[in-house]
C-alpha cells in the first residue's frame, strides 16, 4: 500500500490544489483520502495499519533531512558551525553543508577560473549560525567537459537507460569533472545486487557509483511539490526550474528572481532536500506553470 500512495498522491495533490486553490487545504484532503481509504483496505484485511499513519504525517515534520529521516522544526533552531567548505568540488561543498543541516545557495562567478570549486561562502567556515538559513556559496564555473570521441554517448546510453528503467535502486546518473558517470544509488539500495548487471551494460566504458542519502522518490516528491507553486505567495509570478540533481542528492531550484523572503519559504519548507542556485542572469532549463 506504500507503493498505492506513492504512485498516486502527487496527482490527487495536483487536482486538489487545482480545485482549491489552497495547498495546505490540498495536503489535508489528499491525506485525508488515503486514510480514509487505507482504513477501508485495512478493515477488509488487506495490509496493516502502520501504513494508515504513514500518510497522515506530524504537521510539525518538513521533508527527509540528509540522513534521511524526518527533519523537525523547532521554535528555537540550534546554532550550528558552518563547515568550512573553501575548495570543495560543489557537489562535495553542497553534501558536507547539508550533512551538517544546512542549505546551500549557490552563485556562478564567470570571470573565475574554470574549477567547478568553492571559491567563498557566507557564513565562512566556522560561524555560527541558524540551520534554517540557507548559506551562500559562491563557485568558479565548471571545467568543459572533454570532447567525446565517436561512439562516446552510444557508449554511455546502455548505462543511462538502465538507471532510468529503475528508479527503485537509483536516484539517477550525471557526469562528474572530468566526464566519467557516477551511478547515484538510492537510499538503502544494494550496490553489490546491481554490480552485474550495470558492468554488463557499461562494457569498456568506465564508471563510478555513490549512494544518496534519499531515494528518487522522494525527491521526486519534492519537486512535484515545487512545481504546485505553493510554498511562497510571490511563487506564481517566479520563473524557476526544479530538477533532481542525483550529483548533491537534492531537488536543484533554478532562478535569479528567487528573492530573500522566497529563498528562506524554500528553505522553511523543504530544508536540506534542495539546493537553490540564483546566479544572476541565469535561465531556468524547465519552466514550471502552475
Amino acid at each position: 500500500m506504500a507503493e498505492l500512495y506513492t504512485a498516486h498522491a502527487p496527482d490527487a495533490l495536483r487536482l486538489a490544489y487545482v480545485l482549491t486553490g489552497d495547498g495546505h487545504a490540498a495536503r489535508d484532503i489528499v491525506q485525508d483520502a488515503f486514510v480514509r481509504l487505507f482504513g477501508k483496505l485495512v478493515g477488509a484485511g488487506i495490509g496493516g495499519t502502520a501504513i494508515v499513519k504513514a500518510v497522515a504525517p506530524n504537521p510539525s515534520t518538513r521533508h527527509p533531512s540528509s540522513n534521511g529521516s524526518p527533519s523537525t522544526t523547532s521554535s528555537t533552531p540550534v546554532p550550528v558551525s558552518v563547515p568550512d567548505v573553501s575548495g570543495l568540488p560543489e557537489s562535495e561543498a553542497v553534501k558536507t553543508l547539508a550533512a551538517a543541516g544546512l542549505v546551500a545557495e549557490i552563485r556562478y562567478d564567470p570571470g573565475a577560473s574554470k574549477s567547478g570549486t568553492v571559491l567563498s561562502s557566507d557564513p565562512p567556515g566556522g560561524s555560527a549560525m541558524s540551520p534554517t538559513v540557507a548559506v551562500r556559496l559562491v563557485i568558479a564555473p565548471h571545467p568543459l567537459l572533454p570532447t567525446p570521441g565517436p561512439g562516446h554517448e552510444q557508449d554511455v546510453h546502455p548505462l543511462s537507460s538502465l538507471v532510468e528503467a529503475n528508479h527503485q535502486a537509483f536516484v539517477g546518473l550525471y557526469r562528474d569533472d572530468t566526464g566519467v558517470p557516477v551511478v547515484v544509488f538510492n537510499r538503502g539500495a544494494d550496490p553489490s545486487a546491481w554490480r552485474e548487471q550495470l558492468d554488463a551494460v557499461a562494457g569498456s566504458q568506465r564508471y563510478l557509483t555513490d549512494v544518496c542519502p534519499r531515494t528518487h522518490g522522494e525527491l521526486h516528491e519534492v519537486q512535484d511539490e515545487i512545481a504546485l507553486r505553493v510554498w511562497s505567495p510571490n511563487a506564481d509570478s517566479i520563473s524557476f526550474g526544479a530538477f533532481i540533481d542525483p550529483a548533491t542528492c537534492s531537488v536543484r531550484v533554478e532562478s535569479d528572481q528567487l528573492s530573500a523572503a522566497d529563498i528562506q519559504a524554500l528553505v522553511d519548507r523543504f530544508g536540506t532536500a534542495i539546493t537553490v542556485d540564483t546566479t544572476p542572469g541565469s535561465h531556468p532549463e524547465l519552466l514550471m506553470s502552475a
